[in-house]
């Protein structure tokens, strides 16, 4: 467990112009929708209390999507808004979401199309899945799920 907290991403931070920040929910849906972040933070929300664990091999303790310890999350740990996902690595709980595609079946993200596990479950020591994945077999599954979307 770390008491710090590691900043550990692929790329720059984003700069966010909270006027045009919008989060988008599309896909398996009966009807998608777009959110302003005010309308976002309006909407009612609980407390999630979980451990988060990194595939390097630190873990940190109760963290929630829009703040943590009290404070709102930085740039760097994926302000405004950060998908958590309890119970696998955090990899899975990626920083600056804004929306949701619901599918009917598993997509690799950017990790996963780069060698991690689909699952990434920290128990079962998910952490990598095999040989990433090449450009044709990428462009193969996102038609496949627009074609079914």
């Amino acid at each position: 467990m770390t008491t710090k907290w590691p900043v550990l991403h692929y790329g720059d931070v984003p700069r966010v112009e909270l006027k045009t920040w919008t989060f988008a929910v599309s896909g398996r849906v009966a009807r998608p929708f777009t959110l302003t972040y005010d309308e976002l933070l309006a909407l009612p929300r609980k407390t999630v209390r979980c451990d988060i664990h990194c595939v390097t091999r630190w873990s940190r303790l109760d963290l929630i999507a829009l703040r943590w310890g009290g404070e709102w999350l930085t740039p760097e740990h994926g302000w405004p808004a950060r998908l958590l996902v309890p119970h696998l690595y955090l990899w899975k709980s990626a920083k600056w979401v804004r929306g949701f595609e619901l599918l009917d079946q598993d997509m690799p993200g950017f990790w996963e199309q780069n060698g991690y596990h689909m699952r990434g479950d920290p128990w079962r020591e998910e952490r990598y899945g095999g040989r990433a994945l090449t450009q044709h077999e990428i462009n193969r599954l996102r038609n496949l799920s627009k074609k079914r979307g």
